[in-house]
């Protein structure tokens, strides 16, 4: 799954892992919030440093990268 192979290579936290799969299926960061028993701001805080870690600046280009065969 090049999904796995890319949250490695990123070295992605288990979290921001469960956080990037439902941001996957289109959940708003309140909706992953409520899902995940954690504020919102946690939420936020996880997706901007997955940005910094990936090199994007925002949701779509996160998905779209994690989930490519090649980067």
């Amino acid at each position: 799954d090049p999904m796995e192979n890319n949250c490695s290579k990123y070295m992605l936290t288990a979290r921001e892992v469960e956080i990037l799969k439902l941001l996957r299926e289109g959940l708003p960061y309140k909706l992953i919030a409520s899902q995940l028993n954690i504020s919102n701001r946690t939420v936020t805080t996880h997706v901007a440093n997955m940005f910094t870690k990936v090199n994007v600046t925002n949701k779509m280009e996160l998905v779209r990268k994690i989930s490519r065969n090649k980067n």
